[in-house]
């Protein structure tokens, strides 16, 4: 299935939804995270390139919010000692969350606004159709893909 106009194949892997993570001492405690209640957070921002997540941050725009940035990293897994010793807070996939969050002391929290899903897709080019190893290859990230 062809998810983009391109001269590339792909295949949508799965989708995932974004969650907060908090360290589990976070002051929020039990309280519900509302929208305003998450736009007051210190938020710990995971960006492989510049200040912003990217979508996230246009998603957010678009429904007239803007995060309180404090701090900016290049990878997910440095995030997890910085939420855990803070109170900052960070945006993460839920399936990378539910396994950071099972080794370390944060934890997940659904966010109440309603963002857009986050669609995971592998692509190749046209002439790896039929390529076995390949076709072997993709066949594997989407089984390991479809474990939660």
């Amino acid at each position: 299935t062809t998810l983009f106009r391109s001269p590339l194949r792909s295949e949508e892997l799965y989708r995932d939804r974004s969650v907060c993570v908090l360290s589990k001492t976070h002051p929020l405690g039990n309280r519900k995270l509302t929208a305003r209640r998450y736009m007051e957070l210190e938020h710990l921002v995971i960006s492989l390139i510049g200040t912003h997540q990217g979508s996230l941050e246009r998603s957010l725009a678009q429904l007239g919010y803007r995060r309180n940035a404090r701090l900016s990293i290049p990878f997910f897994a440095a995030a997890i000692p910085i939420i855990e010793t803070t109170n900052m807070a960070a945006t993460l996939p839920s399936r990378l969350a539910k396994r950071f969050s099972a080794n370390s002391q944060i934890r997940s929290v659904p966010i109440s606004i309603k963002l857009p899903e986050i669609r995971y897709i592998q692509v190749w080019h046209p002439r790896n159709d039929a390529e076995p190893a390949h076709l072997w290859l993709r066949q594997l990230v989407k089984t390991v893909s479809a474990e939660e």
